[in-house]
């Protein structure tokens, strides 16, 4: 019951931090890097089509969008967006001391989960991806080749592709939370 109430907390806090997240990709890499930015999040992340993905995530989000904790919207498009729902701001309201461990931690979920959410999902799947293949035994270049064979479609954005890999190799080493946050600062 403990990790399920963890799992259903960090959900809603990001939720509460972002306002709405368009799609269901953004929603996966955001919580990707999270984690990898030192935020607690249990999630499971494997390699998939889009980089990162995490079935656990996609089924915990299916379920608190039943629930009413989370809201689920699809535009005409057919991009689905997430918003904290009621039942989430009452879940929250219920267990104060669970809401935010401080007010630091609070303002640095607030300022990355905003950053992260200002890219686009374009953006946000070559960053998890570079942070997903990082290997720092390997150079800069095996690893910028490595990306472009995984995704072909970034082969004209070679260097965006090795500008996101010194980030991810930053992040990486990143002790605190605060120090993930400055390096997602950085981002353009």
């Amino acid at each position: 019951m403990g990790q399920l109430f963890s799992r259903v907390c960090g959900i809603c806090l990001l939720l509460k931090s972002s306002g709405t997240i368009e799609g269901r990709k953004k929603l996966q890499k955001t919580v990707y890097i999270l984690k990898m930015s030192r935020f607690t999040f249990p999630e499971e992340f494997n390699w998939a089509d889009y980089g990162p993905y995490s079935p656990e995530l996609a089924n915990e989000i299916q379920t608190m969008v039943a629930l009413g904790l989370v809201d689920e919207e699809k535009d005409l498009a057919g991009t689905y967006k997430y918003s904290l729902g009621e039942k989430g701001r009452d879940f929250l309201k219920d267990y104060p001391g669970l809401e935010m461990p401080n007010s630091a931690w609070e303002s640095l979920l607030a300022r990355i989960a905003a950053k992260l959410n200002s890219k686009s999902a374009f953006d946000l799947e070559l960053l998890s991806s570079c942070v997903f293949i990082y290997d720092e035994h390997q150079s800069l270049e095996d690893m910028a080749n490595k990306i472009i064979s995984l995704k072909p479609k970034y082969k004209d954005s070679i260097t965006q592709v090795i500008d996101y890999l010194k980030i991810a190799a930053q992040l990486r080493n990143a002790s605190t939370i605060t120090r993930a946050v400055e390096i997602i600062d950085k981002l353009n």
